[in-house]
């Protein structure tokens, strides 16, 4: 910021006691000539640069620059930026000097702890676990059926809402995938119809029937939350539209979990926006 501008900021006792705001950084802009003023309970993000304004979600963290998903929206509109700035300027009330400053000091603590980026891609939602899995039209045998009804009511118990949501299955075997799928996990079902892969919209899990077959072999129906009206795409449309990270799909066998965070978010991003 450039000398004399304008900056309000949340410098209350409060804030400074709790490490929201550090006297150290807001000194640096005092310093430089900017004219500093303290509003307690702000919670605002408004920023006035010239003949455009920005206003969105983000604060001056660490989190919010690495970690956490933000939102803004710039304008050059000249009555939106004139009202922005008039916004700003009637915050300026208790202006922050140098002796405030050093006794914001005596009281700050900066925060325990920040939500580490690690592994973390900016910008990129971290989706809990995400399932790809290849399934095929089959007809039930009696066992499967009977474990079906077992686990129909349990399953509609667990509907968020019958008007938004419907109830999908599919029947699995293999030790891998039923060891480690998990109530909320998301399924994204790569199932063959008249010759064509097709990809489906990822549904949630709201429910596992495990069961043991006269075989002694272990099964599961996994029942799905699965979004009203949601078609799915075709298979080899989609991987061309994730370009090279679309080629994981074409690994999967039977279930393969998505692991890249980067991938599991374009992926996801591209079926809910169909």
């Amino acid at each position: 910021m450039v000398e004399n501008s304008v900056l309000v900021v949340n410098m209350g006792k409060d804030a400074v006691e709790r490490g929201l705001t550090s006297p150290y950084a807001v000194e640096k802009f005092l310093k430089n000539g900017v004219r500093v003023y303290t509003k307690d309970n702000l919670h605002a993000k408004v920023v006035v640069l010239g003949d455009r304004a920005i206003v969105g979600s983000m604060n001056a963290s660490r989190n919010s620059a690495s970690v956490l998903t933000e939102a803004a929206i710039e304008t050059t509109e000249a009555k939106a930026v004139r009202a922005c700035r008039r916004f700003v300027l009637s915050l300026c009330g208790d202006p922050v000097n140098p002796d405030y400053i050093q006794k914001m000091k005596e009281l700050y603590r900066p925060p325990k702890s920040e939500v580490k980026a690690k592994e973390q891609h900016v910008g990129i939602s971290n989706h809990g676990c995400v399932w790809a899995v290849r399934v095929e039209h089959l007809e039930y045998d009696r066992e499967d059926r009977m474990a079906q009804s077992r686990g129909m009511p349990i399953a509609e118990s667990e509907l968020s809402s019958e008007h938004r949501f419907e109830i999908d299955e599919f029947c699995f075997t293999g030790a891998r995938f039923l060891n480690s799928v998990a109530r909320a996990d998301l399924v994204l079902q790569i199932c063959s119809k008249d010759g064509d892969l097709e990809l489906y919209p990822p549904s949630r899990v709201i429910h596992v029937e495990t069961y043991v077959k006269q075989d002694d072999s272990i099964w599961a129906i996994i029942f799905l939350q699965a979004e009203c009206g949601l078609k799915p795409l075709n298979f080899n449309r989609a991987v061309w539209k994730l370009k090279g990270r679309g080629n994981e799909l074409r690994l999967v066998k039977n279930a393969k979990r998505i692991v890249d965070p980067v991938t599991r978010h374009s992926l996801l991003n591209l079926l809910f926006r169909q």
